[in-house]
């Protein structure tokens, strides 16, 4: 069984030997670098022009565990995925003095809310910023 370990910035692949798979997920996390071809390395057949962001220890970023979790799976491995990362347990929300939330704004922190990615402060604050953060008792039962 692998595991996929998921701390705040990195997350770490063990248990993985397959050396097919480790290559797919590299060539899946890799992307070319803008003008490759004329840098020495890449002349000098040192470089293949791709940044990598999967690492020798099988590190990579956060951000893209639901896309290693999809590839896993697609080669069908059993995955384990232990969540590391420390929500923030506050309750009162600080209060919030920013401008009206734009719509794709609104978009983007409701996927952040959804996929945990943010604290309970700040998800109280966002849920604030919505809905117009002087009306607390909607909020209290809307997302918070």
């Amino acid at each position: 069984m692998v595991k996929l370990i998921v701390n705040p910035i990195y997350t770490q692949i063990e248990g993985l030997s397959q050396l097919n798979v480790i290559d797919a997920i590299s060539n899946m996390l890799s992307y070319s670098e803008p003008g490759y071809q004329f840098q020495f390395r890449y002349k000098t057949g040192g470089w293949d022009g791709k940044n990598r962001l999967l690492t020798k220890t099988l590190r990579f970023p956060a951000g893209l565990t639901d896309r290693v979790l999809a590839a896993l799976k697609t080669f069908g491995i059993e995955v384990e995925v232990v969540d590391n990362i420390v929500y923030d347990q506050h309750t009162d929300p600080l209060p919030y003095r920013g401008p009206q939330l734009y719509p794709h704004q609104v978009k983007i922190t409701d996927i952040a809310l959804d996929k945990k990615r943010v604290s309970d402060r700040i998800r109280k604050n966002i849920c604030y910023s919505k809905y117009n953060w002087a009306n607390k008792s909607i909020c209290d039962g809307l997302c918070c």
